[in-house]
């Protein structure tokens, strides 16, 4: 199943507002055309022969109804108004001389049969236990204690919590990843987060850690904006909007780093920040490098940040590349972790592989670069050599073990909840939609699919509170959603006359 088929169906259904009546006549005629738009999703027209006040919309929830063959449907038909006929009609009937107006209503139909453990499928009893089952069983525990403590403005409380977590990975009680994974904790990709930061700067000036959030959380919008790709196809609103906030990222790692020159990964943003500002700034990344070197020459992070700027696309070149490896053999002794430099060129060469379509010989590179050190990086081409190649399970297994290292990965939820839709495991699919959106305000795909999982079993309160959060974060498409609430509601009305 097409993950992104709701998204692109729910725009449709922004042709109007919906404005006609729920009638009790019935239309004299109506005649339906189907169109298949993805696996149990289809675009329904109803033309229908009849009066101002027909019951057209109703005659078009009937048909929906019967295209799914099952009450487990979800959909909306769009403003009639817009496929008004101006032709009215005699009728034929000389008694009343009536006129009549053909109206014709479209939308799109998702038949939920499939993400339902329907009475098709199992007891009656299995059905109703998902209906009654507790929301927290829908919902993956996250950790969000620190991101909880930004979000209510508990600033004392969090810089004394990670300071106490930075004194326990100078006394080596913690890894450098695991401090990234609580930096990622701190940042859900929330946009009042940067409000939150700057409030925390002006009460603690001090704070390398804050100034260091707030680089992080500048740059990772900045690069909401733009976007992916090559510069010359971004927008140019877009363009200077994320040069504009990578300036600011820079302003702000610089203090950080001013300011504590041992706070963990203050190098590594550094130069990941100076990466992404371009070849005006970018060229200052390999004195920066040299200089960490003097305050934190065994991080793992500042290397793996100075390597990925090192790679041709970006910056450099193989040649550096090399030089990099060699030079960094020297600092073997402070960190043999810092080998991960000799997996993360193997697995480069088998990406290079993988650009000429020798996928089967990349693979074989990205296994012997897990072999050496086995880092995110490396693990991501797994997975994605994984889904290539269709083993969805082989895939699940390396983000289940990513997800160790990178528990605030949204992306990796994000991974997890199409392998449970391919795998028709809906229940474990929510969960994953859960945490996805949750470690990313921004993201909408997962509560889309949330909203269907959940009307298809009947918990209509769920899936109105999954809309009302797309209300938030979709404005593109609040029309759309706004149609989506009124025609759940319709739908909970109907159970509960029934109940």
């Amino acid at each position: 199943m097409n993950p992104t088929i709701f998204k692109f169906v729910v725009a449709i259904s922004l042709l109007g507002t919906m404005n006609f009546s729920f009638a009790n006549g019935v239309p004299s005629s109506v005649s339906t055309q189907v169109e298949e738009l993805g696996v149990r999703t289809y675009r329904l027209n109803l033309t229908a022969l009849g009066g101002d006040n027909d019951g057209s919309v109703q005659a078009w929830r009937e048909s929906a109804q019967d295209l799914c063959r099952n009450p487990d449907w979800l959909g909306v038909p769009t403003d009639p108004v817009s496929f008004l006929s101006p032709t009215r009609s005699a009728s034929k009937s000389s008694a009343t001389k009536a006129a009549l107006v053909t109206r014709t209503l479209t939308g799109v139909v998702f038949c939920l049969t499939g993400f339902s453990d329907s009475r098709e499928q199992g007891s009656d009893a299995q059905f109703k236990q998902l209906i009654e089952m507790p929301l927290s069983e829908f919902n993956l525990p996250i950790n969000t204690t620190l991101y909880s403590m930004l979000r209510d403005e508990k600033y004392q409380l969090l810089l004394t919590t990670l300071e106490g977590l930075f004194e326990k990975y100078r006394n080596g009680e913690l890894e450098e990843s695991t401090i990234k994974a609580l930096y990622s904790q701190i940042l859900l990709n929330d946009p009042n987060q940067i409000v939150k930061l700057e409030k925390l700067v002006s009460q603690y000036p001090d704070s390398a850690v804050g100034y260091l959030l707030l680089a992080m959380s500048n740059r990772d919008l900045a690069w909401d904006f733009r976007g992916s790709g090559f510069s010359m196809n971004v927008v140019e609103d877009d363009f200077q909007i994320f040069k504009e906030k990578m300036k600011l990222a820079k302003d702000y790692i610089d203090k950080a780093r001013e300011i504590d020159p041992m706070l963990p990964l203050v190098w590594a943003k550094t130069i990941d920040i100076y990466k992404g500002i371009g070849t005006s700034e970018a060229y200052l990344a390999i004195p920066i490098f040299r200089e960490s070197l003097e305050y934190q020459p065994g991080s793992v992070e500042t290397h793996f940040s100075f390597f990925h700027y090192s790679l041709p696309k970006w910056h450099g070149s193989e040649d550096i590349l090399k030089w990099l490896i060699e030079d960094t053999k020297s600092r073997y002794a402070i960190n043999q972790d810092l080998i991960v430099l000799e997996a993360l060129y193997i697995d480069y060469e088998g990406w290079k592989l993988s650009q000429r379509g020798l996928h089967e010989k990349a693979r074989e590179k990205y296994q012997e670069a897990i072999e050496v050190y086995s880092h995110p990086a490396i693990v991501s081409s797994q997975i994605s050599t994984a889904f290539r190649f269709g083993e969805l399970e082989l895939a699940q297994q390396y983000i289940t073990e990513s997800l160790e290292r990178n528990p605030g990965s949204s992306g990796l939820y994000g991974n997890l909840r199409y392998i449970a839709v391919e795998q028709k495991n809906y229940f474990d699919a929510a969960k994953f939609a859960y945490a996805e959106a949750l470690l990313d305000k921004q993201v909408t795909e997962p509560l889309y699919l949330r909203v269907r999982i959940f009307m298809a079993y009947r918990r209509y309160n769920d899936a109105l509170a999954e809309l009302n959060e797309l209300l938030k974060r979709d404005t593109e498409n609040s029309l759309a959603i706004q149609q989506l609430i009124a025609e759940v509601n319709y739908q909970k009305s109907i159970r509960d006359e029934s109940l």
